[in-house]
This record gives structure tokens, sequence and C-alpha cells, in this order.
């Protein structure tokens, strides 16, 4: 930006390519990337798992695993905001929220049925994602395991985790192993 007027100058005068490369001193760019390239890639870190949530339609809690004792919140609290900030930005944007960040957490959403599967967590996204694709098609894929999530938001009750042992099972091979 400097050499602004120089270069337009040279473009007014119809100045060669080779002396604006020169002008330009493209070996300095180079050296430059190719120190750049050099560089190592920053080191991959799992994600912490943090919180698993299934909410209904309309906000309604069906199941919730904390992975932490760190994890204090009001569960029931923290599905009616996801529920109102994906209702809104269906309103506002005519898209679903998948994912949402609040400072070091993410929470990614993915909807099952008339369900959202929610997994906040610390770190990378990539693997988090996969973690939850895998959970949310499994739940889909397995009767027992789809019945009983019906069966608890019809009844309007949280499903515990010592109610559903293919449920743990399902939490422990996927997020925990």
């Amino acid at each position: 930006m400097e050499e602004l007027e120089t270069w337009q100058n040279f473009r007014k005068s119809q100045v060669s390519i080779s002396k604006r490369i020169k002008l330009a001193s493209i070996d300095g760019v180079i050296d430059r990337m190719q120190e750049k390239r050099a560089l190592k890639p920053p080191e991959m870190v799992d994600e912490q798992s943090t919180l698993l949530l299934i909410i209904a339609e309309g906000g309604v809690l069906v199941f919730s695993y904390p992975f932490t004792d760190k994890w204090k919140q009001d569960e029931t609290l923290f599905s009616s905001f996801l529920s109102a900030f994906t209702s809104f930005s269906d309103e506002f944007f005519s898209e679903g929220l998948d994912r949402a960040k609040f400072g070091q957490h993410t929470v990614l959403m993915e909807s099952v049925g008339s369900f959202f599967v929610c997994y906040l967590y610390e770190g990378q996204t990539y693997a988090a994602k996969q973690k939850l694709s895998k959970f949310a098609e499994a739940i889909q894929n397995t009767n027992s395991i789809w019945q009983i999530l019906d069966k608890f938001y019809k009844t309007n009750q949280i499903l515990e985790i010592k109610d559903n042992p293919p449920l743990e099972n399902l939490i422990t091979e996927i997020f925990l192993s």
C-alpha cells in the first residue's frame, strides 16, 4: 500500500510485467510462504465431554447425562434455552441451529425424529460431530431405546440412565471409550 502511487504510475506508463515482479520482490514473498509452511500444525486435542441432552418438541427435556461432576447447571433450564434458541434460528434464518459456542464450550445439535440430541463439550469439533451423529443414528435405529424415549416424553418424565441400560452402553461405547 505504501507503493500504491508507484504501482499506479507503472500501470499508466505500461511498465513490463517483469519489472513489476522485481519491484514486488516475489522472492521475498515466496521465502516467507515457505517459512510459514514449515511451521508445525497445531496438535489435535480430544474434546472434553460435558453434557448430553435429548430434548423433545417444545423444549421438553427427556434425557440428561452430565459427563462430569463439574456441570452444576439446571439441565431443564438449559434445554429450554437451547429450544428457544433453535426456534429463534428457524424463525429468523429459516435454518435450524446445529451448533453454538459459549466461551470454551460448544454445543452441537442434531435432529432425530421429534427429538434434538445436544452435545456440550470443550475442544475440537470434528470428532465431537462424528460422535454425535453416530449416537443420533444409533438411538433412532435401536427400537428399545427409541420406544422408551417416546414413552418418557409422552408421560412428561425425564429418563434416568439407570432406567435404560442399552442407552448407557451406547453412551459408554461412543463417548467414553
